[in-house]
């Protein structure tokens, strides 16, 4: 296989497989809605980074995932409400401040991975235990990878 269609090919898989994955998977991804909580996906992904990169400023945690400061402002504000990030304010500068998880986000985060452990096993107990093995070890050598790889 030739080097120079690699991105050809990978945009063509994902291409593919994106409507699928939004149909089957994304609702489960994206969404919570329980324990008192409703969360959207944008929601959920700013509590996962911070909890994965541990006490971090909003201008850091803007450029890792590439959201606008402005729509990052209200998810990190309406977090705060529901006591699932932290704001620790600068000594020197009352403007700026870090982020950080508390224990109520962590409690939510595990009982929406247990959650999703569940609706993963309704979608996926009837595939051959063949099949399950090779898309686990595809999935874990794709992350191997990505996670070594330099970004633009």
């Amino acid at each position: 296989m030739s080097n120079n269609n690699r991105g050809k090919e990978i945009c063509s898989i994902i291409n593919y497989a994106m409507p699928c994955f939004i149909k089957n998977l994304d609702h489960i991804i994206h969404r919570y809605n329980e324990s008192g909580y409703t969360l959207n996906g944008n929601q959920i992904k700013v509590i996962n980074a911070v909890k994965i990169l541990g006490s971090i400023s909003p201008s850091e945690l803007s450029r890792i995932l590439g959201m606008q400061k402005g729509s990052l402002s209200t998810i990190i504000s309406s977090l705060v409400k529901q006591n699932l990030l932290f704001k620790t304010f600068s000594k020197t500068d009352p403007r700026r401040y870090t982020l950080s998880i508390t224990t109520e986000a962590i409690k939510l985060l595990e009982n929406k991975n247990r959650s999703d452990s569940i609706k993963y096993n309704e979608i996926f107990s009837a595939m051959p235990d063949t099949d399950f093995i090779k898309i686990k070890e595809g999935f874990s050598l794709l992350l191997k990878y990505l996670n070594n790889t330099k970004r633009i």
